[in-house]
């Protein structure tokens, strides 16, 4: 069963960011982009709506000819979804601590005043972050 700063974030209008690691994954960018996948379909399975860059942008990478890497290019294509978005919640996925987009979302998500929610992948564990 899913943390209670899980499902109260379904149903609610708009939509959450989450926030996994992909560049320094220890197994790679398809791993990284299979567990991604994997907890965002946890996140949909609560009726919570979500857009995870990492499940959402690594296709159109590898079959767009975009470079996975080039992380200027994907800091702009997410811009916009960091600020329309509710809620972080930040899947404590293997190296997600070294993860410089990840670093930068919690930052900004804290700058805004935002819910920050650190989880572990199935979402029975979770804290919020408010500083740090």
């Amino acid at each position: 069963m899913a943390h209670p700063l899980i499902t109260a974030l379904a149903g609610r209008q708009g939509f959450v960011y989450l926030a996994t690691p992909y560049t320094k994954y220890p197994s790679g960018h398809v791993a990284a982009y299979l567990a991604a996948s994997r907890v965002a379909g946890e996140l949909v399975n609560q009726n919570i709506r979500v857009f995870c860059p990492v499940a959402h942008s690594h296709p159109v990478a590898v079959h767009g000819g975009v470079d996975p890497a080039a992380y200027d290019i994907w800091t702009y294509q997410n811009a916009a979804f960091l600020d329309l978005a509710h809620t972080l919640v930040v899947a404590k996925l293997p190296s997600w601590k070294l993860s410089r987009g990840v670093d930068e979302e919690i930052e900004a998500f804290i700058q805004a005043g935002k819910p920050v929610i650190l989880t572990n992948p199935e979402l029975t564990e979770c804290e919020t972050l408010t500083s740090r």
